[in-house]
C-alpha cells in the first residue's frame, strides 16, 4: 500500500532550499511526496518531471552509464528505485513491500550527478551538502575565508566543524592584533603588514557605517609595549625600532625613565627599555568570531552558505582529484577544498596522504598554552598591551616547555596574563603549576599583582588552555599541495591565528580566483617541498 502525502510548506521550503543549494537550481511549485507506510522513506522527487537537457528523467539518463549506489540496504540502479513507473522491488523501503512515489515539480535544467547525489542521500535517510568552495575547521582563519568567499565572490561555501566556532586555539587566545614584536625583515612581515591593514580596515568601515568597532568585534588601539629588563636586550630594541620605524610602522623607542609616564604599572629597573607601537590594536577573539559569523550566516537564505557543525570530517572523497569529505552524518562535496583546522590539520591530512601512498607529513603539531583570566581588579589597569622581548623567541623555538610574559586588558576590563607553550599533545587539563608560574613571571615585571594570590583569582576569573598549530619553520602553510588538486591548506599559524587571518584569507581567495598579482607574495607559505617525513 502507498499513499500521497502533501508535506507541510514549510519542510517544503526547507527541502527546495536544500536542492537549489546543491544543484544550483529552484524548482517550482514543489509538492514533495513520501510512501505513508514506511519509516525508512524520505523525501525525493519526481524522476519524471526533472529534466537535465534531454528530455526524460534525470534518472533514466544517469542510469545509462550503468551506475550503482548504494542505499540503507541495498545497491540499485537509479530507475529500480526512482523512476515515477517502477516499484520498490528490493524492498529498500520496506522489506518485502511495493511502493510507487508519487512527486511533483519542475525546473528547467539540473545536472544530473548533482541530482542523484542530493535525491538519492533524501530519500535514503542520508544526508549531503554541496558547495563550491569547503572549508574544514571553523576557527578564525576558516571564518575569515568563508567571509571573504561571500563577500567578494559568488561562490557557494560550505564551513565543516568537529565542534563550534571559537571551540579551539582561537577562543584561547589574547587577542592582540600588533606589529611591534615583529621584525620586517623577516618573510611573513608583508602578510602581518597586510593583515593588521585589513583589521584597521573593517574597523574604519564600521565607524563609517555608524557602528562601534569595539562593541562589534572588541577593536581597540591601545598600542603595545615590546619590554625587557637586559640591558643588552635594550641595544637590540633601539635596533630593532628602528628597523619598523623604516618599515612604515609608527614607533618610539623608550628607556627606563620614560616608561614610568607611558606605563605606570610596568617596572623594568634602570636599565629597562621598550618599544612602543602606536596603532597596535586589541580584538576580543569570541567577538570577532561572532561578528564574522552573523555577517556569513546572510548569505544562508540564498542557498550561498551552509554551516555543519558538530561534524568531524572523517576521510577524504577523492577521484583523481579532491572532490569533498565525509562527515560522521554526511558528504559533502566541493570543487575546493581548504583545511584550516589548526593544530588537528596534520591528523586530517594523514587520511589522504595514506590513502594515495604518498610519503608526506603535514608537520603542524599542537601546541598548548595557558591564558589566566583576572576579574574585579579595580586598582589595576594598563594603558598598552604588553609583551616580553623573548616571547618572540620561545614562540620560534621548538622547547619542550616555556613561558614569556604577555599582558593585555579586554574590551570588558578583565586583565588577560599570558603565557605558556607546551608540547604534550591534545591535553586540555588546567595546570596549576603553569598557571603559577606564569603568575609569577608577570609580577617580575608588574609588582602590583604580587599580592595577587592564584586561588583566590580564579573564584572570579578563569583559564584558557588551547593548542597553537606549529609548524618547525615558522611559517604557516597556505596554498595548494602538490599532488592534490583542488586540496588548499591554510593552517600553522602557531600563536598568529587572530592576527594573520584576514591576510591569510585575501590570500587563499586570491589563489582560488588566479585573476591578479597576489598583494602578498605566497611563494614563503606554500606547502611545495615542506610536506616532508
Amino acid at each position: 500500500m502507498s499513499c500521497q502525502l502533501n508535506i507541510a510548506p514549510e519542510v517544503s521550503k526547507q527541502w527546495n532550499t536544500g536542492w537549489k543549494a546543491h544543484t544550483g537550481f529552484a524548482i517550482r511549485n514543489p509538492l514533495l511526496c513520501r510512501r505513508g507506510d514506511c519509516d525508512d522513506a524520505g523525501v525525493l522527487f519526481s524522476a519524471a518531471r526533472i529534466y537535465s537537457g534531454v528530455r526524460g528523467s534525470v534518472f533514466n539518463s544517469y542510469s545509462s552509464c550503468n551506475t550503482s549506489f548504494t542505499c540503507l540496504r541495498h545497491t540499485c540502479t537509479p530507475t529500480s528505485i526512482f523512476n515515477a513507473s517502477s516499484e520498490d522491488t528490493h524492498g529498500c523501503f520496506g522489506s518485502g513491500r511495493k511502493t510507487r512515489f508519487y512527486c511533483t515539480g519542475s525546473v528547467d535544467s539540473v545536472d544530473t550527478q548533482k541530482a542523484v547525489e542530493f535525491v538519492s542521500a533524501s530519500a535514503f535517510g542520508l544526508d549531503c551538502a554541496r558547495a563550491d568552495v569547503l572549508i574544514v575547521g571553523a576557527g578564525i582563519v576558516g571564518l575569515s575565508i568563508a567571509h571573504r568567499l561571500l563577500s567578494t565572490t559568488d561562490l557557494s561555501v560550505a564551513l565543516v566543524d568537529a565542534a563550534e566556532p571559537c571551540a579551539g586555539a582561537t577562543g584561547a587566545g589574547q587577542g592582540y592584533v600588533w606589529l611591534g614584536h615583529r621584525n620586517p625583515e623577516t618573510v611573513a612581515w608583508n602578510l602581518a603588514k597586510r593583515s593588521k591593514y585589513l583589521w584597521d580596515k573593517l574597523a574604519l568601515g564600521l565607524q563609517a557605517s555608524g557602528l562601534d568597532p569595539l562593541k562589534a568585534f572588541g577593536f581597540k588601539k591601545t598600542g603595545s609595549l615590546l619590554f625587557s629588563s637586559s640591558l643588552q636586550d635594550a641595544v637590540a630594541l633601539e635596533e630593532r625600532a628602528d628597523a619598523l620605524h623604516k618599515g612604515g610602522v609608527h614607533v618610539d623607542f623608550l628607556n627606563a625613565t620614560s616608561l614610568k609616564d607611558v606605563e605606570p604599572q610596568l617596572h623594568l629597573g634602570s636599565e629597562g627599555s621598550a618599544i612602543l607601537t602606536h596603532d597596535d590594536c586589541q580584538i576580543d577573539a569570541k567577538l570577532a568570531v561572532s561578528y564574522l559569523l552573523k555577517e556569513i550566516k546572510e548569505h544562508c537564505s540564498s542557498g550561498r552558505f551552509q554551516q555543519l557543525f558538530h561534524e568531524p570530517a572523517v576521510s577524504f572523497l577523492w577521484d583523481n582529484q579532491i572532490r569533498g569529505i565525509q562527515t560522521n552524518r554526511r558528504k559533502v562535496y566541493c570543487k575546493k577544498l581548504i583545511v584550516a583546522a589548526g593544530g588537528w590539520s596534520g591528523q586530517l591530512m594523514q587520511n589522504i596522504f595514506d590513502r594515495l601512498s604518498l610519503s608526506y607529513v603535514l608537520p603542524t603539531k599542537p601546541r598548548k598554552g595557558h591564558l589566566l583570566v583576572f576579574e574585579g581588579l579595580p586598582q589595576f589597569s594598563l594603558e598598552h598591551g604588553l609583551m616580553e622581548y623573548s616571547y618572540k623567541k620561545l614562540e620560534e623555538s621548538s622547547d619542550p616547555f616555556g613561558i614569556a610574559s604577555t599582558a593585555t586588558m579586554d574590551a570588558e576590563g578583565r586583565l588577560l596574563l599570558g603565557s605558556s607553550r607546551q608540547f604534550v599533545g591534545f591535553d586540555y587539563t588546567v595546570q596549576f603549576d603553569v598557571m603559577e608560574k606564569i603568575l609569577l613571571k608577570a609580577t617580575e615585571y608588574l609588582p602590583a599583582l604580587a599580592k595577587l594570590h592564584l586561588t583566590e583569582a580564579l573564584k572570579t576569573g578563569s583559564a584558557r588552555v588551547g593548542h597553537r598549530p606549529y609548524v618547525p619553520d615558522g611559517r604557516p602553510m597556505i596554498g595548494e599541495v602538490e599532488g592534490l588538486e583542488g586540496l588548499l591548506l591554510a593552517t600553522g599559524h602557531e600563536g598568529e591565528g587572530l592576527s594573520l587571518s584576514l591576510g591569510t584569507a585575501e590570500m587563499i581567495v586570491d589563489m582560488l580566483l588566479g585573476e591578479k598579482e597576489p598583494v602578498v607574495d605566497p611563494s614563503p607559505f606554500l606547502p611545495a617541498g615542506r610536506l616532508v617525513l
